[in-house]
């Protein structure tokens, strides 16, 4: 099994020397096509064993790609940007896999692609192939959001889905980095003569919904996506990522503009139509209903939405509900608060609690719960001080401090007292 590592760069000297090392030891040869560097890029990638080859840059990504693909020699390849790696566990995990794969006529990989954010957290979790095998049918197309397809498209690809136990983390969506690519104005150009090769094309015009809303013009993006809408066929694949997401950011946009109900609806029945299993719609009804005080409606999506992700899974879909699970669950459970449903509000609230104890938006909410809103808490505050310790560490001062600080927000004196006893004790 040899696994060849391509990739297309330009100036990429902050990346390149972490993009070709999470690959030592285990790919059989690394291939850097440079399309026009002029920093230290193809020095350090040479410095590090790395054959380079240069292209002059057409405008277009998927040409790019295959040139570098059809330098490889390996019978798998895996090709990753310079802002994209595998955590050191994923490729012992990688390597199992292609090892099961032997023999088989699988031809790639499906992993989560984690988009982060400037502080190193998960902005949204896609679906993308990054390793497949080294085969002259399997081709990219397009200039931008290039697609890998076999046979021109004549043919599905055979994909194993790996999104559970592979993860490439990507850093171009964060800070400077993409904030340069907006003022090069290059993805914009690119989809625009997209656009004019494939009028109509409504993947084409969702992405270009992308790049307006990222940039802050909602009203523009909005136009995009209602194009892209419009423009789609009356059958869609059920793993469709790229027509979920025009659904989920106009959703989005109409909710911030507070657009009158029936708008909404329509753009919502009409995503469920076309894509059932897709969670995110439901995700983003929830917080939108939520944010506007409709806690019965905004439980009611909230809820579809976590059912829909445990039965179709993560495949494809629901990348915006994969990223903010936690949030999820902390806004479902400020609806049960608001409901009186403390029950049902205590068990969001722990759910989010036993992975991230510092929410303090859980804390509060579980506090709220267990005090009740009548006169004399519902749960006495030594029982409640108990029920915590199971939950933080007495010992440690910011468990400490996290839960005197929620307590004397929620005007809990009794609460108050039991913790600095049960501080006191525990030291």
């Amino acid at each position: 099994m040899r696994v060849s590592q391509c990739m297309i760069v330009k100036n990429e000297e902050a990346n390149i020397e972490r993009a070709l090392s999470w690959g030592k030891g285990f790919v059989w040869e690394q291939i850097v096509v440079d399309t026009g560097s002029t920093d230290q890029t193809v020095d350090i990638a040479k410095s590090m064993g790395a054959c380079v080859y240069d292209l002059e840059w057409a405008d277009d990504f998927a040409a790019a790609r295959n040139f570098a693909m059809s330098l490889a020699k390996g019978d798998w390849i895996a090709l990753l940007d310079a802002d994209e790696y595998f955590a050191p566990q994923d490729v012992k995990t990688l390597e199992t896999l292609l090892t099961q794969l032997h023999g088989t006529e699988t031809e790639a990989i499906a992993a989560a692609c984690i988009n982060l954010n400037e502080k190193g957290k998960p902005g949204s979790i896609a679906t993308q192939i990054r390793v497949f095998r080294n085969k002259p049918e399997l081709r990219y197309r397009r200039r931008i959001h290039e697609q890998l397809l076999a046979e021109e498209g004549r043919r599905p690809m055979r994909v194993l889905d790996a999104t559970k136990e592979l993860s490439v983390f990507h850093t171009g969506y964060c800070g400077e980095a993409y904030q340069k690519k907006n003022v090069s104005k290059r993805n914009l150009r690119l989809l625009q003569k997209e656009l004019e090769d494939h009028p109509g094309d409504s993947e084409i015009l969702g992405y270009l919904g992308d790049e307006y809303h990222s940039a802050g013009q909602s009203g523009r993006a909005e136009q995009y996506y209602r194009q892209a809408i419009e423009a789609m066929p009356s059958v869609l694949d059920e793993l469709d990522a790229r027509s979920a997401a025009t659904f989920t950011y106009l959703l989005q946009i109409l909710g911030d503009r507070q657009a009158p109900d029936e708008e909404i609806d329509r753009i919502y029945s009409k995503g469920e139509r076309l894509l059932p299993g897709e969670a995110d719609f439901d995700y983003i009804m929830g917080r939108s209903f939520a944010s506007r005080g409709e806690y019965e409606k905004g439980a009611a999506h909230l809820e579809l939405a976590l059912a829909k992700l445990e039965r179709f899974g993560t495949n494809n879909r629901s990348m915006r509900l994969q990223a903010g699970i936690q949030d999820a669950y902390e806004v479902l459970a400020l609806c049960y608060l608001n409901q009186g449903e403390l029950q049902k509000g205590i068990h969001c609230s722990i759910a989010v609690l036993k992975y991230a104890p510092h929410s303090t938006t859980s804390l509060v909410v579980l506090l709220k719960c267990l005090k009740g809103d009548r006169e004399e808490p519902a749960t006495p505050a030594d029982q409640t001080t108990a029920f915590l310790s199971k939950l933080y560490d007495m010992k440690s001062s910011a468990d400490r401090q996290i839960l005197a600080t929620a307590a004397k927000t929620l005007g809990w004196p009794a609460l108050e007292r039991a913790l600095e006893a049960s501080f006191s004790g525990s030291l």
